[in-house]
């Protein structure tokens, strides 16, 4: 979910989870709450520009899209929700 500069009604809260909620359950699993997290503009995938803003380190533009590369499955440039998830590990 994004930072809210002001409160939000509990309405507006509802709207976000069921915009993050991937797989419509009602509820928000680590994996839907950390892409939510990456995707600064909301249109349910991650950009090579997002993978910049949001890597922890500097990237370069062919970096971010090397990093995009890796899990893009259908080749598009970036990634969907299920791909972001194939990419989360549990250690």
């Amino acid at each position: 979910l994004k930072r809210a500069a002001e409160p939000v009604t509990r309405a507006e809260a509802v709207g976000m989870i069921r915009n993050a909620d991937a797989d419509a359950d009602g509820k928000l699993s680590f994996e839907e709450f950390a892409f939510e997290d990456w995707d600064d503009d909301g249109d349910r995938f991650i950009s090579v520009t997002e993978v910049q803003m949001k890597a922890a380190e500097p990237v370069t533009r062919t970096e971010a899209a090397g990093m995009i590369k890796d899990a893009d499955a259908d080749n598009d440039g970036k990634l969907s929700f299920a791909e972001f998830a194939t990419q989360i590990t549990w250690s």
